[in-house]
């Protein structure tokens, strides 16, 4: 089973870490929950759905690959190859990469 992210709105607490939970019943349902904050997700049909929704988080992957892409051009400093190759890596692109992450986390996506 896929590992369990920390919560995205408590600090990393290692005695404390996102719990799956599986309820049966009127049909088999999972769930995550925090219990600092008792964040939980929806209750899903199986425990691999509850994980990936848990472990889902758009903006801060998308930050981080940027943040990685822009690291990887000021080291390296590539020339453009935005129509030649699908995710250029130059320091342009990782540019542009990196402020299109942070609107979003801006815009709380």
């Amino acid at each position: 089973m896929n590992e369990l992210r920390p919560c995205p709105l408590c600090p990393i607490d290692e005695a404390n870490p996102p719990q799956l939970f599986s309820i049966s019943g009127l049909g088999f349902m999972s769930y995550v929950q925090c219990p600092i904050c008792i964040l939980e997700t929806k209750r899903y049909g199986t425990r691999a759905e509850a994980v990936a929704a848990w472990n889902h988080r758009p903006v801060e992957d998308a930050l981080v690959k940027a943040i990685d892409d822009y690291r990887w051009a000021a080291t390296f400093s590539p020339s453009c190859q935005k129509g030649v190759v699908e995710n250029c890596r130059c320091l342009k692109c990782a540019s542009e990469r990196l402020d299109a992450a942070l609107k979003m986390a801006k815009e709380g996506r």
